[in-house]
């Protein structure tokens, strides 16, 4: 009777050891899950602000991008300004340069 107590005893820690066991392992499984969803909250949270961040970069070169047209623009103007500046100029001493001629012929005669 005795070792047959024993023996049901030995089985019965056996099988608490085993349930114990398995608790611990649940126990580790759901501390697993709790952790990646919050790794997941992280990442997402993480992926939110690079995107935030992406978009921040892309309307700032968008704005870089007018800014230069605008320049281009400007110099643009300025340079047809200057063309025209130069246009005159060459007309002006083509004119005085006829003046001269027909002074100088003037003179000679």
């Amino acid at each position: 009777i005795i070792r047959a107590e024993r023996a049901k005893l030995l089985e019965l820690k056996d099988q608490r050891a085993r349930q114990l066991r398995g608790i611990e392992a649940r126990q580790r499984v759901e501390t697993f899950e709790q952790q990646l969803v919050g790794q997941q909250g992280a990442w997402k949270v993480a992926a939110l602000e690079h995107e935030r961040e992406v978009h921040k970069v892309l309307l700032d070169m968008e704005q870089e991008k007018r800014s230069l047209h605008a320049f281009d623009d400007e110099i643009d103007v300025r340079e047809n300004e200057l063309r025209n500046k130069a246009e005159v100029l060459d007309l002006q001493r083509e004119e005085h340069a006829q003046f001269v001629t027909s002074q100088r012929a003037k003179i000679t005669r």
